[in-house]
């Protein structure tokens, strides 16, 4: 799954803030594009997004889910440099 920096700005996201969205169920890894810190741009292509995850879940409604959760994660503020706040739902 693309990562997606909804934002006009903002950075690539420390493992610590990270952390939040490897405690997925389905998270199996990632790669970032840059390292923490470094600016990430409003995502509007592959070339501007921040990286990706590959999530392996053991059912599709556990894909939805966690699908719908990262989005909830990126939108709550990944990208802007302090820690997710309140991100799972």
């Amino acid at each position: 799954m693309s990562l997606i920096n909804p934002s006009e700005q903002g950075v690539v996201p420390s493992p610590e803030a990270m952390a939040t969205v490897r405690a997925l169920p389905s998270y199996a890894h990632g790669v970032m594009a840059h390292p923490a810190g470094h600016p990430a741009p409003r995502t509007i292509d592959v070339a501007t997004s921040p990286g990706f995850v590959h999530l392996i879940p053991d059912n599709p409604d556990e894909l939805a889910s966690d699908c719908e959760q990262l989005r909830w994660i990126e939108e709550d503020g990944l990208y802007d440099g302090a820690e997710v706040r309140d991100s799972i739902r």
